[in-house]
């Protein structure tokens, strides 16, 4: 017993002498499988997430194989502020130089790349695990540019989304339009250069505009008829054979020094035998390249259901099947005039131009029976009804406003709106009509200023509130003689 005990009792102390002269055993370590960061500690330990790059598949890390002499890396990202563990000496009993393993981040998504790098890939964020011991923030490899000279194809510019369209006849047109009235009449203070107002033209085109109307009286007198239209061809010659339309009138005159409203020969009545003549005339001033439509601009001087205004729609239809243009419209119409027109002209008949602002509300009041031949109430719903567009003008005001010597810019309601929506009035005003009338509408915004031109895109991306809709609803504006 006592030998057997001594034995016991020496191969204990053996055990423990051998223990204490071999080294100590190295930490268990784990490295992610997504980043290869090698971190201290046993597998099962409760990790959340990845010490470098936050995975989360703590199950999916795969421990290194036991190696005393590899090199551990640190049990903290290389970016904080905790200073670097020493590295393990060698055999030899110096410190182990060896660069250490290097962990990569996947790559990232630079979203502050401008829209137009379609082709560009952000680069792989580097951590150098191997920057010297004292050295607080990881270093982070320079931006990498695309080199253009080796690239298969350019980058392309990202095309901006199309602005939403309405159906004018068989086209798609963009549901704000651009008028020339303002470019071909004379004003108290004239009216702009011709190169000046083609460069608005093209201004309008640049904004997203593809619908765009004018007349052959927008002119300073009698000898200048066709200025405005001549004008917009000269514009629009550069735009693509079909990627716009054109809206002209005919029938109405100017008389005098040819000064806006007061030269308007409203009590004129073009005879059925000159309207084949007159639309030839605006088809030779405007050319061929973009679809016309000609409408009867002083449409409410003729009685509706009178033998005059039959002969002059019999004679546009003449004209249209001719080839002499290419649609047929109103103006200046009532309830009545296009219930008559729809009935003659078919699907020829595809607008209806009528005034139509805070100042003129009369196209959207309900219809009144036997309302005179000038009473424009009810016009919206009637070409609702008979599948026709209606295209408005003087939506800022128009010669009501000039009467009364106000703006929709002087409106408190509407101006108030425009403050919380941070756009101009005159936007929030095109944006309310588009709101109002989602199908077969064109609103026209005329202006003598480039810097004034709508931005198509811009007016349908305004966003307004519906208490917003409501409190323009509500606004009351004087109302113009027209």
């Amino acid at each position: 017993m006592n030998s057997s005990a001594a034995s016991m009792d020496a191969s204990a102390a053996a055990l423990s002498a051998a223990a204490a002269a071999a080294p100590p055993a190295a930490p268990a370590q784990w490295a992610c499988r997504a980043c290869t960061f090698v971190h201290d500690g046993p597998e099962n330990m409760n990790f959340l997430a990845c010490a470098l790059c936050g995975t989360k598949k703590v199950e999916d890390a795969v421990p290194p194989p036991p190696d005393a002499s590899a090199p551990r890396a640190i049990a903290s990202p290389p970016h904080a502020s905790a200073p670097r563990a020493a590295s393990p000496p060698d055999a030899s009993g110096a410190p182990d130089r060896r660069p250490r393993p290097r962990a990569r981040a996947p790559p990232t998504i630079d979203l502050t790349a401008p829209d137009d790098s379609d082709a560009y890939v952000a680069p792989r964020r580097e951590f150098n695990l191997t920057a010297p011991d004292d050295s607080e923030r990881a270093y982070v490899a320079p931006r990498r540019d695309i080199d253009l000279d080796s690239a298969e194809e350019p980058p392309r510019k990202r095309p901006r989304p199309a602005a939403p369209t309405t159906r004018v006849g068989r086209w798609d047109v963009s549901r704000v339009g651009f008028g020339t009235l303002a470019l071909g009449v004379l004003y108290p203070d004239g009216r702009p250069p011709e190169d000046a107002a083609v460069s608005i033209v093209r201004a309008a085109l640049a904004r997203g505009c593809t619908f765009f109307d004018t007349a052959d009286c927008y002119c300073a007198d009698g000898g200048d008829t066709h200025y405005a239209e001549r004008l917009l061809a000269r514009a629009l010659g550069d735009a693509d054979a079909g990627s716009v339309v054109v809206s002209t009138k005919g029938g109405n005159r100017r008389r005098g020094d040819g000064r806006e409203s007061k030269s308007w020969a409203f009590g004129h009545r073009i005879a059925a035998a000159e309207v084949r003549p007159a639309i030839a005339a605006s088809r030779a001033a405007l050319g061929r390249r973009h679809p016309m439509i000609w409408s009867l601009h002083n449409t409410d001087s003729f009685e509706p259901e009178g033998p005059d205004f039959a002969d002059i729609l019999r004679a546009m239809r003449d004209a249209n099947d001719a080839g002499d243009c290419d649609a047929l419209g109103l103006s200046n119409a009532s309830a009545r005039h296009v219930d008559a027109a729809a009935a003659v002209l078919g699907d020829r008949l595809v607008a209806v131009q009528n005034e139509l602002s805070f100042f003129a509300t009369q196209a959207f009041k309900p219809r009144k029976p036997n309302a005179a031949k000038s009473n424009k109430a009810g016009v919206v719903a009637a070409c609702a009804a008979a599948g026709v567009a209606f295209v408005a003008f003087g939506v800022f005001g128009g010669l009501p406003a000039r009467q009364h010597k106000r703006d929709v810019a002087a409106l408190e309601p509407l101006r108030r709106v425009a403050e919380r929506a941070g756009a101009s009035p005159h936007a929030v005003v095109l944006k309310w009509l588009l709101h109002r009338h989602p199908a077969g509408f064109v609103a026209l915004a005329g202006t003598r200023r480039a810097d004034r031109v709508p931005d198509v895109a811009a007016v349908e991306d305004l966003i307004l509130a519906p208490a917003d809709y409501d409190a323009i609803d509500a606004i009351k504006a004087p109302q113009g003689r027209r």
